[in-house]
């Protein structure tokens, strides 16, 4: 995956991003939910760590982390973000794409790696982290199965956030503004093409079902819930500012539905926890 595009994104992502009250809102229902599969004192690797938000919560929580992007931009923010907040004994960095993850020491630098179990180096890593849609940029989202549960300890919890097949709200705001060939976009087999800071990178989209089947030669499903289905996502900041106690109501009202098939199969993004084999 071509990286330059988050790279001149990066100076600027958390202002875009990060500073969204609708991306802050579901980002703290997916940060309860590593709380409840992450533990304190775990060695947790991060795919597509961004600029490191995810990463300096789970620190604070007091764990371990290995954070990874494949945009060098990216990781010197997230570098300085880590400084300014004294966390560097618990979080390091590392520029490393998804694609390379089978380059990795099963151990990471969290514990002696000359430890052995049936002649294999133990593996150290407890839980794995992929938040808001890194993963929708894998080519081969299969290879990406293997190469996790290969350096995750047995048991191992893989907690993904991934962008939808199918985003209602996304789908009736373009087709309020008769755009028909972009409201139907996701579902294109072969992906579509995302404006990121003026390049454009391939995306690819899944439902859950199929996210799952993918990863089930190696992962048990134990969880899987939606965010933004009733409510407008973190591009619809128009509408938000717009109707902000409306924004805020169908936030809410979406708190004891997240987990309803087939509700969450309208969403923006999805996230799955899985457990592996």
């Amino acid at each position: 995956m071509s990286s330059s595009a988050f790279d001149t994104y990066a100076p600027s992502y958390d202002s875009h991003f990060e500073d969204n009250p609708i991306t802050k809102y579901i980002r703290n229902v997916v940060q309860q939910t590593m709380l409840k599969y992450f533990q304190k004192g775990n060695s947790i690797l991060e795919l597509n760590c961004g600029t490191g938000t995810d990463a300096i919560f789970l620190a604070k929580n007091g764990m371990n982390i290995l954070a990874t992007d494949a945009s060098q931009g990216m990781v010197e923010v997230a570098k300085e973000k880590i400084v300014r907040e004294n966390l560097s004994d618990k979080i390091m960095l590392q520029q490393l794409s998804f694609e390379n993850i089978a380059s990795l020491s099963p151990s990471l630098g969290f514990a002696r790696d000359d430890e052995t179990l049936h002649g294999e180096r133990s593996r150290t890593i407890d839980g794995i982290l992929s938040n808001f849609g890194g993963l929708n940029c894998a080519t081969n989202l299969h290879q990406v199965a293997k190469d996790i549960s290969e350096i995750l300890k047995p048991n191992g919890y893989f907690l993904l956030g991934m962008i939808n097949k199918f985003c209602l709200w996304e789908s009736l705001s373009f087709l309020a503004r008769l755009n028909f060939s972009k409201a139907f976009r996701r579902l294109r087999k072969s992906g579509c093409n995302a404006n990121v800071n003026g390049e454009y990178v391939r995306i690819y989209y899944y439902f859950a079902d199929e996210i799952v089947k993918i990863f089930s030669p190696f992962f048990m499903c134990q969880e899987i819930y939606g965010l933004n289905f009733l409510s407008p996502n973190p591009n619809s900041i128009s509408f938000y500012n717009k109707f902000p106690l409306l924004s805020q109501q169908l936030l809410h009202l979406e708190n004891e539905r997240r987990h309803t098939y087939p509700l969450y199969n309208f969403s923006d993004h999805i996230v799955l926890v899985l457990k592996k084999r």
